[in-house]
């Protein structure tokens, strides 16, 4: 074989090689679609899809930032079809930030409107993307998202294979997330540190999150799983108090069907230094938890009033498949034992009265 042909072959092998790294980057797809599907106006997903092809665009760029810019990482003049009204904008940039959690490092969108033809709506004609400043270096964030990535595919993917029904894909990510991760608290005090909202926390050597970088991290794995799954804020009401917090957990589909999970609430300290996962909040319906209020978005989001994939059921087709073994598993009844209240009360109160004057021989 001549040098020619050799120079050629190794060519093409490179080539390839190439060809595969890019298809092994396309698959791995960390965000959700549920909230794209969900829009109705042409109009909207185009500049939804613009934002988005934005965002990827930065995501794979090592462009450094400045205070003196205002840590711009684009700046993008909306063609006049795609102008949309100011609230709507925002709508949208809201639910591409819920619906991609690997965009750790964006921070809000600034803008620019001007009256449509009509002199009526004022239309955005110019957006610019914000970042944290924490992530302005474009070389430091390009090898923070690449070990990202690496701490997805070791830790977690490895995990998982293809042939694994999606509910106990995401019993392993559920359980796995709680083994690594702990909250990220001092005392009584919650670090509210950047890397602590976002997946950062998460997939590095911190291993300290929030509620939000619990959910968004449970998001990006799951759709790295290919089951569907979306973040979701809102608020939940204190009863004792009367006060509402904020709270961020994930609604996730198995079966054409939608669940609620709480990864936070199900991450418990023993007491002794040993962190064992709960499955209070795993695959729980809306009416499990009346407290919780969603915060309005665009989309709409599913009712979760299934109980098909509940952990009382996965628990059993996670034992009938031999994945595990009973003692694995807590029984998780968190319900308290039944117990009449009211006229029914009396009346049993009054058949245990008369009972006790019967002989011996009725008794039980």
């Amino acid at each position: 074989m001549n040098r020619k042909k050799t120079f050629i072959l190794v060519i093409l092998a490179w080539i390839f090689i190439l060809s595969l790294q890019n298809i092994s980057a396309e698959e791995n797809k960390y965000y959700s679609t549920y909230g794209y599907e969900q829009l109705t106006s042409k109009k909207e997903k185009k500049l939804y899809r613009a934002l988005e092809k934005k965002m990827n665009q930065f995501q794979n760029s090592s462009k450094n930032l400045s205070e003196k810019d205002d840590y711009i990482g684009f700046d993008y003049k909306i063609p006049e079809e795609l102008q949309l009204s100011k609230e709507t904008t925002l709508d949208l940039w809201e639910m591409l930030q819920n619906m991609h959690p690997e965009y750790f490092w964006a921070y809000y969108i600034s803008y620019y409107s001007s009256p449509d033809a009509k002199g009526q709506t004022k239309l955005v004609t110019r957006i610019l993307l914000h970042c944290y400043p924490d992530y302005a270096n474009g070389e430091e964030r390009q090898k923070l998202w690449t070990s990202i990535q690496e701490e997805i595919e070791y830790n977690y993917m490895s995990l998982i294979n293809e042939e694994m029904p999606d509910y106990e894909k995401e019993y392993r990510i559920h359980n796995e997330l709680i083994k690594r991760i702990r909250y990220s608290k001092i005392g009584d005090d919650i670090i509210a540190e950047t890397w602590s909202q976002n997946i950062v926390g998460v997939f590095t050597d911190m291993h300290i999150s929030v509620c939000a970088g619990y959910a968004k991290a449970f998001q990006l794995l799951m759709n790295r799983c290919e089951v569907e799954c979306f973040y979701v804020s809102g608020y939940i009401l204190d009863e004792t108090t009367n006060e509402k917090g904020a709270h961020a957990w994930n609604v996730v589909c198995l079966d054409n069907e939608w669940y609620n999970v709480d990864v936070t609430w199900d991450d418990t300290d023993e007491g002794n230094g040993e962190t064992i996962p709960r499955y209070d909040y795993f695959n729980f319906t809306d009416s499990a938890d009346p407290s919780r209020t969603l915060e309005e978005t665009i989309y709409s989001v599913p009712s979760c009033d299934s109980t098909t994939y509940c952990f009382a059921n996965v628990k059993q087709l996670l034992i009938n498949s031999g994945t595990i073994t009973a003692e694995e598993l807590p029984d998780n009844d968190t319900t308290e034992d039944w117990e009449p209240t009211g006229l029914l009360k009396k009346l049993f109160d009054f058949i245990a009265s008369w009972f006790l004057f019967l002989p011996p021989y009725f008794h039980i």
